[in-house]
């Protein structure tokens, strides 16, 4: 026999070995089709009761963009301004474009809306967002609360004194339980997209109320737009306060200055002497000093306000939240071709377990392994006596 035979004759072998393993699989799985055609079935019906009682979801959308000011265009427009003294300072940088779905979802915007009040159709009532939650936990949660969760109560109110004096402490946020799962519930209600390329961020809230949708994507806009104003305006609000300050006393002080210099020149109509000569200068220079701070004052003021202004963040609503006329969810069918797809895979699983089971029977060395996996799972122990 040549080489060239025996190659020949080993790769005719491999075949024939890999045709083998494929026609023992499939009468595995042809012996154990009971077993894949229940699991499939067990799992088919748990996804159809899971794709029936979901209740429906209702998707609301908003888009905003943050428009940015054209630095040419701001700069001839202020040329004039300039002319008369008062310096505009060059364009800042201010927050990217990430940076705002983390701003919609700090903790921070997360308790604004939900202390804030629902605005639903048909149900002005007052009540917030936490109260909603609150009302929606159910008999059972009530129970639980009053059974399990008794010891917890108890602590609570042994220790409410000690929660009263931190609540009162300057810069501590104390949130209450209600509070807590109130904004846990909006993380998982809430969805941001963003475009960094064109600045687009899209606001989504998922819940079983259309009309709450809306509301909680309308508040979220609304606070993000509170916040990022908040960020890029603080320091420039500070030294406008500061600022109006100092111009009122600047411009009673000239007024005061003003009225000494009226009442000495009244009082000394046609009177000459050195003294009353030095006595004028130095009212006069007084009148000239407060004049002279209280225009430079009234510049700052004016170049103040204009940075605070240029300052001020345009976010602009392109999309704004719209009551959905039909659910965007559960996808039951989807859902259900999901469990069945698993039943499937899990069928087939216990399929090759159940025969590899069978065959170690009559082996000794795998007889005593699976002694000693009944003996430490007491759970294998009852599938192998039934």
């Amino acid at each position: 026999m040549t080489e060239q035979s025996v190659d020949q004759g080993r790769a005719g072998d491999g075949v024939r070995e890999d045709e083998i393993s494929i026609l023992d699989l499939l009468v595995i799985l042809a012996r154990q089709k009971k077993t894949i055609v229940r699991t499939v079935m067990w799992f088919g019906i748990v996804g159809m009761l899971i794709a029936i009682f979901s209740s429906s979801e209702y998707t609301s959308n908003s888009t905003v963009i943050r428009e940015v000011e054209d630095a040419g265009a701001t700069s001839s427009a202020l040329d004039a301004l300039r002319g008369f003294g008062i310096g505009i300072g060059g364009a800042t940088s201010g927050l990217t474009a990430d940076a705002y779905p983390k701003i919609v979802k700090s903790r921070e915007v997360r308790l604004a809306v939900a202390r804030a009040e629902l605005r639903l159709t048909g149900r002005e009532d007052g009540r917030t967002f936490v109260d909603y939650v609150e009302a929606e936990s159910g008999v059972v949660d009530t129970i639980l609360e009053y059974t399990v969760g008794l010891p917890g109560k108890i602590a609570d109110a042994i220790f409410a004194g000690a929660d009263a004096e931190l609540s009162v402490s300057p810069g501590i946020l104390l949130l209450t339980k209600e509070e807590e799962a109130a904004i846990e519930r909006l993380s998982e209600m809430l969805r941001t997209s963003e475009d960094l390329d064109s600045g687009l961020m899209t606001i989504s809230i998922v819940s079983d109320d259309r009309f709450l949708s809306v509301h909680l994507a309308l508040s979220f806009v609304e606070q993000l737009v509170e916040r990022v104003r908040a960020v890029y305006t603080k320091k420039s609000r500070q030294n406008l306060d500061f600022i109006r300050e100092r111009f009122s006393e600047a411009e009673r002080k000239l007024a005061i200055a003003d009225s000494s210099l009226a009442q000495f020149e009244d009082r000394n109509v046609g009177v000459t002497s050195a003294r009353l000569d030095t006595e004028r200068r130095r009212l006069q220079r007084q009148v000239t000093f407060k004049s002279q701070l209280y225009s430079d004052l009234q510049t700052q003021l004016t170049q103040t306000e204009i940075e605070l202004q240029r300052a001020e963040p345009v976010i602009t609503v392109l999309e704004k939240p719209v009551a959905a006329s039909e659910p965007s969810g559960p996808r039951r069918l989807l859902t259900l071709v999901l469990f069945l797809i698993l039943g499937g895979m899990v069928g087939v699983a216990l399929a090759f377990i159940r025969t590899a089971v069978q065959n170690s029977k009559g082996d000794a060395v795998s007889r005593g392994k699976l002694d000693e996996i009944s003996a430490a799972m007491p759970v294998w122990r009852w599938r192998r006596r039934t």
